[in-house]
């Protein structure tokens, strides 16, 4: 029972057509209404239900390949696990059910064989292509069958098939003609001249109402036809008269899953249902629930801990659980921040930033972070009047990015209707940057930045952006100092300016107005952006991750005290006293230390100053901000990981409070490691081959965070967003 197709190989038939008496068809009603005029059982509710294709070789057994394609598709579409790795025995279901490979079978027999005996898993008896003893499979046959509960021919009719397929694969037989052997893709239709050569069983998976044909599910292997698969028209080659729809004979156990909540004052809603600390809930194997947490007075949601069940986002305070076993889910909920500290770089709806540059530079991509409750409505503006406008819908939890190739302008402006957290990544002038969002609620009329340099450097411009949207900003700009220029810019503009053989700091900027500003450097084989900080976001102690005077070749903590009195600072790298510095009332200043490298930076002033650390080595150049201790959180995001493209990528953990820190690190909504920080201790965490976004460390005490970055012949280091 075998032909060849234009290659030589076998292709096996097998079918045998059978009397079916026209009582004995059965015509489905589809319950839910109109049936869809398209239909793939390998693409629906986006899963892809049906098993492998698998190859009879040139054994006439494909009836028994039909009925088991079909049946391992039902099992899953019964268990509601479309990734289920079901794989059942067709050799045990034709030897010995009394197929043949020179003769065939019919669906009939197959189907009662099914219902009667079952057929249990490949591994019990594999397939051989050829004729076998019943006798050759494993002994415990019996306890691994999987049954059918039931089957009924289809009335053989379009509209009957549709429906029917509505509940599982079909098992099907049609007469093969030669001109089938031919098919490489496509719509099959009978030329009407080839000879019919025998019949041939297979699985029907879909159909196209429109177009007017069925998709089918072959056993030739997954290279024949479209990847083991062909399309046929309505009517061709009796497709619809030999149809058998079938039943699992499977009932999907339940699952009790208990939900607690840390606090336990929080609660969890579950389809519905709200379940407090302790409470259970019955569920069907593999079903998806929906569930969203509700967190007490004073406290925000935090993230889902999971005991062999899953969600589809731990960090989504709204999201589904899907239960494969018994188990339990807790909301983590984290305290509200107390106090007015807020840090600069937080999320917001309003976010501003210079300049955006796709025709000069190889890469400029607007990172987006959808920290809110709900699906984020966001919207991209780039230039004064318009050159772009873009819109994107971002779900919670979730990270996106935006590139306008051939666009170079400015001022960008993002807003939303959810908090988020945005970015811009640029791979340009021998550099990869990460430029943070200004957030709309802190532009100033006084902005300091730590030092100017247009003698070592090639370029230096600073870009004022007045977000007013009626009043025309006049800005001032000073250089230790000196009166250097001046600036008006209008509405809903950015201006820029800059001061060739100068050199030194602060670099202050003095505006009518509340502004942003930002400061573009190229030199000293990189590119960088610095974002200007408010004069008032000043400290008595600031913490970075680590220094490094040993493989950078310049490593300088950069202090700056805008008030009126003398500020004395002592510098501490992993816990030792390293340096004491005296700065006086307006003045700047720095400190290195050759030859140290460890972590984790402590600085600590009598008076509130500013603190950046200048960094030049590994091809590059940066300034990193520090965080204040009082900014310290318990949660923080970065909007990307890239440890495919960077030869390094490292989450820098520091832990300045008196207690150890259980940390957890999640990259796209998915726990990868967790961790714990000593008191005043610094760790780090890599995930080599890992691309993806956002990262979100989670700790239970106040931690401080910076992601350090080596590649694209450049280096960088960004601290991390609050999440509150």
């Amino acid at each position: 029972m075998q032909n060849a197709n234009d290659t030589g190989e076998a292709l096996g038939l097998g079918w045998l057509p059978e009397d079916v008496p026209a009582d004995a068809r059965v015509t489905p009603v589809y319950a839910a209404g109109a049936l869809p005029t398209d239909f793939d059982w390998r693409s629906n509710s986006g899963a892809n239900w049906m098993t492998s294709v698998k190859n009879q070789g040139g054994c006439g057994s494909c009836v028994a390949f039909g009925a088991v394609g079909a049946t391992e598709a039902q099992y899953r579409i019964a268990a509601n696990s479309p990734g289920w790795d079901v794989d059942l025995s067709e050799q045990h279901l034709f030897s010995c059910g009394g197929g043949q490979c020179g003769y065939g079978w019919y669906i009939s027999a197959a189907l009662n064989r099914l219902r009667d005996y079952g057929t249990p898993d490949e591994a019990c008896f594999p397939y051989a292509a050829q004729d076998r003893s019943c006798s050759g499979g494993c002994a415990d046959w019996q306890s691994r069958a999987f049954e059918i509960a039931s089957w009924s021919w289809v009335a053989n009719n379009p509209s009957a098939l549709e429906a029917a397929l509505m509940n599982g694969p079909l098992v099907a037989g049609f007469t093969v003609y030669r001109d089938f052997y031919a098919y490489h893709g496509g719509v099959y239709h009978w030329d009407h001249v080839s000879q019919a050569v025998g019949g041939h069983a297979i699985v029907i998976v879909g159909y196209d109402s429109n177009e007017q044909y069925w998709i089918v599910k072959n056993s030739w292997g997954s290279y024949w036809g479209e990847g083991g698969y062909f399309r046929i028209g309505f009517g061709e080659a009796g497709i619809e008269n030999y149809v058998a729809s079938i039943r699992a004979s499977f009932t999907p156990p339940t699952y009790t899953v208990t939900f607690y909540a840390d606090p336990t004052s929080g609660t969890t809603n579950a389809e519905g249902v709200t379940k407090s600390n302790g409470a259970t809930g019955s569920y069907t194997a593999n079903q998806r629930v929906h569930v969203l947490a509700n967190p007490p007075e004073g406290y925000r949601f935090s993230y889902w801990e999971t005991s062999s069940v899953s969600v589809d986002n731990q960090l989504s305070q709204d999201t589904y659980m899907t239960v494969p076993n018994a188990g339990s889910l807790e909301a983590r909920f984290a305290t509200l921040p107390s106090g007015s500290s807020v840090s600069f770089f937080h999320p917001y709806t309003e976010f501003w930033f210079s300049q955006y540059d796709m025709l000069n530079a190889e890469w400029d991509a607007i990172h987006i972070v959808n920290v809110g409750t709900g699906t984020a409505s966001i919207h991209v503006t780039i230039g004064n009047p318009p050159q772009v406008t873009d819109s994107v819908s971002l779900e919670t939890g979730k990270a996106t990015y935006r590139t306008y190739p051939g666009v170079a302008g400015g001022p960008v402006r993002i807003t939303s209707d959810q908090s988020i957290w945005v970015t811009q990544r640029i791979l340009g002038w021998t550099a990869m940057q990460e430029i943070y969002g200004a957030p709309g609620d802190v532009a100033s009329a006084d902005i300091v930045f730590t030092w100017y340099d247009l003698v070592g450097a090639a370029k230096d411009d600073i870009y004022v952006v007045n977000p007013s949207g009626s009043e025309t900003a006049s800005v001032d700009l000073y250089v230790a100092s000196d009166l250097r220029g001046h600036l008006d810019v209008q509405p809903g503009q950015a201006a820029a300016t800059n001061f060739p053989g100068v050199v030194g700091g602060p670099l202050r900027v003095r505006s009518s107005i509340p502004v942003f500003a930002s400061q573009r450097v190229v030199g000293f084989g990189d590119f960088t952006e610095i974002i200007g900080l408010p004069s008032w976001y000043t400290f008595t102690e600031t913490w970075f991750t680590w220094y490094d005077m040993r493989s950078a070749s310049w490593d300088a903590i950069h202090f700056l005290n805008p008030g009126g009195d003398t500020a004395t600072v002592s510098i501490f790298i992993a816990g030792t006293l390293r340096g004491t510095v005296s700065l006086a009332q307006g003045a700047a200043d720095f400190a290195t230390f050759p030859g140290v490298v460890g972590g984790p930076v402590r600085i600590v002033s009598d008076q509130p100053i500013w603190v950046t650390q200048r960094i030049i080595g590994w091809n590059g150049w940066k300034e990193v901000f520090g965080v204040p201790t009082t900014l310290a959180t318990t949660s923080w995001y970065f909007t990307w990981y890239d440890m495919k493209g960077a030869s390094w990528d490292a989450i820098h953990l520091l832990n300045p409070g008196g207690t150890d820190a259980n940390v957890q690190i999640y990259i796209a909504g998915k726990a990868r490691q967790s961790m714990k920080v000593s008191s005043g201790g610094a760790a780090y965490a890599t995930y080599p081959g890992e691309m993806n976004g956002p990262i979100v460390i989670v700790s239970d005490q106040p931690i401080i965070v910076s992601q350090r970055i080596v590649g694209w012949s450049s280096f960088e280091e960004t601290i991390g967003a609050q999440w509150s």
